[in-house]
């Protein structure tokens, strides 16, 4: 029951319920379902990461010698270079919807300029095509908005993250320095 269990926790009652009766779910529901179960498991392999690094930290303020601060230093490039990859991959993984969606978008904007263009298609056909391609600029520049908080997030966090580590190294100079 303790497999059972997580299993439940992680995937969810509906996920589990369809993989062991065998009913028949929503195509879209399905991706959806696998979709957040992916999420969710980046997110916990950025949380884990985090904690990592969080822990070596703690150790290395509490060293007591130089030695053993310079030893944790080496600790934490790796802690952190984990914790980069990790939030690398949730944030392709986020960002691929936006990505995929720009790129549609892109695609009705130009089908819809080229009817609007062509002259053996009706008045009326050209201008729904001039009102498609406006609803798709207006979906790039959408997309474009959600493309751009991730990378002020993925930016913002690294940043803070750098800003972090530095006021550890200087704090450690004025330790033992």
């Amino acid at each position: 029951t303790n497999y059972l269990d997580s299993v439940l926790q992680i995937c969810g009652v509906g996920l589990v319920t369809d993989v062991f009766f065998d009913t028949q779910t929503d195509a879209e529901q399905y991706v959806q379902d696998m979709s957040d179960l992916n999420q969710d498991r980046l997110e916990q392999e950025v949380a884990m990461a985090t904690e990592g690094w969080q822990e070596v930290l703690k150790l290395r303020h509490a060293a007591s010698c130089l030695d053993d601060v310079l030893s944790w230093y080496s600790i934490e490039e790796e802690c952190v270079k984990k914790l980069e990859r990790a939030e690398l991959k949730l944030y392709e993984f986020m960002r691929r919807p936006f990505a995929d969606l720009k790129v549609i978008a892109q695609c009705e904007k130009e089908r819809s300029l080229n009817l609007s263009l062509d002259e053996s298609q009706t008045a009326e056909a050209r201008a729904a095509a001039v009102a498609t391609g406006g609803e798709a600029e207006v979906e790039i520049s959408e997309t474009n908005g959600g493309l751009l908080e991730l990378r002020e997030h993925k930016y913002r966090t690294l940043t803070q993250r750098t800003a972090q580590r530095i006021q550890g190294m200087l704090s450690d100079k004025d330790r033992f320095c």
